[in-house]
């Protein structure tokens, strides 16, 4: 086999990687349930980001979005699937401040290495500080919010407010869906810890 011959099947070769490289592109994965199960941080998809898509039969153009992919059903509520991809809106630090219309949100996982940096909750309530928050009151504003027994989410509240590292600071309430104990779970985020809330998902 000549040398020139190896060169030509050698270009040929990386054109065709290069070829199936530009049909690929890469989405950030985002959790959707319990965040100790292990998933990738990126998932390679055929097809490059969409532009537009059809949602309620309209086009709404996707473009200034960044798209996630996601793995699990904890949203499926909120008509969020396993294997979808969600258009999200990174959120300035006064957006967070004041969220309304209880929408889905994505929050930062720190300390992830190469697992998903996100996770998705759907968002309860603005709770100023979980150590001093008189959690009676809270509980009676939103028991029609709130898919579990008031023991049972006062024993959960007990013991996630325990964990917090700065429970003085304000924190956002959010519900998720445990696809293993076919519950829901209430738990506490840093305000600071939320990135984005759900626009629009798609069926890849």
């Amino acid at each position: 086999m000549t040398t020139a011959f190896i060169i030509v099947i050698s270009i040929i070769l990386i054109f065709q990687v290069i070829g199936i490289l530009s049909l690929v592109s890469v989405r950030a994965v985002v959790k959707a349930g319990c965040v100790s199960k292990f998933y990738w941080r990126y998932k390679l998809l055929f097809g490059k980001q969409p532009k537009e898509i059809i949602s309620d039969g309209k086009k709404v153009n996707v473009a200034s979005y960044v798209a996630l992919y996601v793995y699990g059903n904890s949203m499926k509520d909120y008509n969020i699937y396993n294997g979808q991809e969600v258009f999200v809106e990174p959120l300035d630090d006064a957006q967070k401040e004041n969220l309304n219309n209880f929408p889905v949100l994505v929050f930062h996982i720190h300390n992830t290495k190469v697992q998903s940096e996100y996770k998705l909750r759907k968002f309860v309530s603005y709770i100023e500080s979980p150590i001093t928050t008189n959690w009676e009151d809270i509980f009676s504003k939103l028991e029609s919010k709130i898919k579990i027994s008031k023991e049972k989410f006062e024993s959960e509240r007990r013991n996630k407010t325990n964990k917090l590292t700065n429970p003085t600071i304000r924190h956002i309430l959010s519900e998720t869906y445990d696809e293993d104990t076919h519950t829901y779970r209430y738990s506490m985020h840093p305000v600071s810890s939320l990135y984005a809330k759900a626009l629009y998902t798609v069926n890849i």
